[in-house]
């Protein structure tokens, strides 16, 4: 059930719960994640939010950027209600569009947390990689992120007492991956929808946008895919990418390389997450040379 929330600005958003809307908004207005190392978007921009949830990104730029255009992807039905009534209140320039991008045209199911949907993806396995990390580890971690959100002395009591063999088996239950408790919360508790898929050339070619300044993607581990639905007459059109990177199998390497090919300078970051540490994910920054 969605329900309406009060962000730290006091602006109010539809979101499932108050947590991750407090979560996207540090990432995007308190870090400005997406508007940081060389990124720039001027008035009249227009942007593609890849991965968008319930569209907080494009309500902080149509409050921050005057003239900017916006098409905000959410594939998962709920999220996308909350994203379309965000948009109807609050940037009504903005076009919503119920699908996920890909490298082929289709359909796809999705693993969606429903009280964490900004985790919802097509490779379920892609957070599971936490590298051998100590129960201990992972839940301060998971704390210390969760601190930075929404401070809480309950919390402080928490993580202080992560020392005792009995407070870390109970966090190794409670949070860390591939236990057999959080494989029994997914059997209960997650959902999963098939959602449709297009290619970024396709819903580029739809949008009859002439080019993009701005392709964000956060697609919790299909970001390559994304990549590969580019065709190549269209890269030159796209003069700025931020993208979240789940760097498995060398992909960080990989993605940045072609980023490079096509006539662009990255820069690779991290967000101020300990769970992306962990997770081994990266954000970069590609600007093209020509932009």
């Amino acid at each position: 059930m969605l329900r309406r929330v009060s962000l730290p600005n006091q602006l109010e958003v539809w979101a499932p719960n108050s947590f991750e809307a407090a979560v996207v908004y540090r990432e995007i207005v308190t870090e400005a994640t997406y508007q940081s190392h060389g990124i720039v978007l001027g008035d009249g921009a227009i942007v593609f939010d890849v991965g968008a949830n319930v569209g907080l990104f494009a309500v902080h730029l149509a409050r921050t950027i005057p003239g900017v255009l916006i098409h905000a992807f959410e594939p998962v039905p709920r999220v996308f209600e909350a994203l379309q009534r965000n948009l109807s209140e609050h940037a009504p320039t903005a076009r919503g569009h119920n699908v996920g991008l890909a490298d082929r045209a289709g359909e796809a199911t999705f693993e969606v947390d429903r009280f964490m949907t900004i985790g919802a993806t097509m490779y379920p396995g892609i957070s599971d990689r936490s590298g051998g990390t100590s129960a201990a580890a992972w839940a301060s971690a998971v704390i210390g992120d969760a601190e930075k959100v929404a401070p809480s002395g309950a919390l402080r009591l928490l993580s202080s007492g992560l020392a005792s063999p009995v407070s870390r088996a109970l966090v190794l239950a409670l949070m860390a991956p591939g236990t057999m408790l959080l494989e029994l919360r997914r059997w209960i508790f997650l959902q999963r929808p098939r959602c449709r898929l297009v290619t970024f050339s396709a819903a580029f070619a739809s949008s009859g946008a002439p080019h993009v300044d701005l392709l964000k993607i956060d697609v919790e581990g299909a970001e390559e895919q994304v990549l590969a639905g580019i065709a190549d007459g269209d890269w030159p059109r796209i003069r700025q990418l931020v993208i979240e990177v789940h760097d498995v199998d060398g992909r960080l390497d990989r993605m940045t390389a072609l980023l490079e090919r096509h006539g662009y300078r990255t820069i690779r970051a991290r967000e101020d997450w300990a769970i992306h540490e962990l997770l081994g994910i990266w954000t970069v920054y590609a600007v093209r040379h020509d932009g």
